[in-house]
């Protein structure tokens, strides 16, 4: 997989598998077979071509990828890619005032790169430099590199359904851990799925009270004497809720006795009063 001096420890752990290859050992050149590896001069289609093909060979080879730089130029008053450089993730260094948070090395000055140019219609290897400043990643741990870690869509399914569950985050990694064979076989790690779970929040902000009275309206639907109300201000947000299912609406009527009715204020995000009653019946 690579040459040079020195060896990963297979049995880090996952989270730590970015820092695990970020001792400086000297100098590695990845050691694939020579479809695989490119070359200057090497010719492709399209720049996605050329990118998937780059990106392909880092995977082989136990590294991982980022973009550095993407230039323009003027064509007939339009702009034309023209140029992109492909850096090893470990290029350049990490700004050391930044003490808030100590953790594995993720910068090293690594020189690794390719350089890609569109000649004419097509693109080529314009520059390559292949040798590391570090260890290369082992195969058992290169799909978990930032490059190649992915959330699935099925592993979104499972996720999804869990947190409508109540299952915690955790809890849903150990599953993923366990569906899959270990956690080093799920694809990504806790942090990923956290990230996912982060954005999919970010996605419904804007939904959210909505989504809150469409359930109100299929419990509803779903038994007549469910019950809610709510009011909206003038810009059409919601500023009161109110439900009530038809057990307790039943309960009620016969005992109309109300024992608790406590507020808990600005608990969350839109600092809404929750307030909970709790009644009591013969059964009390």
């Amino acid at each position: 997989m690579f040459s040079g001096v020195g060896s990963t420890n297979d049995d880090e752990s996952v989270e730590n598998v970015e820092s695990l290859y970020g001792e400086d050992k000297g100098f590695w050149i990845p050691d694939v077979d020579e479809q695989s590896k490119p070359v200057i001069g090497m010719p492709f289609d399209t720049i996605e071509e050329e990118e998937n093909f780059y990106v392909n060979y880092a995977k082989i080879s136990g590294f991982s990828v980022r973009k550095s730089s993407t230039k323009y130029r003027n064509v007939d008053g339009a702009k034309e890619l023209y140029c992109r450089d492909f850096v090893c993730s470990k290029e350049g260094f990490k700004n050391s005032s930044n003490t808030k948070q100590i953790r594995g090395h993720t910068r090293l000055g690594c020189k690794a790169k390719i350089n890609l140019l569109k000649d004419g219609e097509r693109w080529k290897v314009h520059n390559l430099v292949e040798g590391h400043a570090h260890v290369l990643c082992t195969p058992r741990k290169t799909h978990l590199l930032r490059s190649y870690r992915e959330v699935t869509a099925a592993q979104k399914s499972l996720i999804d359904t869990f947190r409508g569950a109540n299952v915690s985050t955790a809890q849903t990694m150990s599953i993923l851990g366990t569906d899959s064979g270990g956690y080093g076989e799920v694809g990504c790690t806790e942090r990923d799925v956290r990230n996912y779970i982060g954005k999919t929040r970010s996605d419904l902000r804007d939904y959210d009270a909505e989504l809150f009275l469409n359930h109100f309206k299929e419990k509803s639907e779903m038994n007549p004497s469910y019950y809610f109300a709510y009011e909206v201000d003038k810009e059409n947000r919601l500023t009161h809720c109110f439900w009530a299912d038809g057990e307790a609406r039943k309960a009620y009527a016969h005992f109309e006795d109300v024992v608790v009715f406590d507020t808990t204020y600005s608990t969350n995000k839109y600092s809404l009063i929750c307030a909970p009653s709790t009644g009591v019946n013969h059964h009390f």
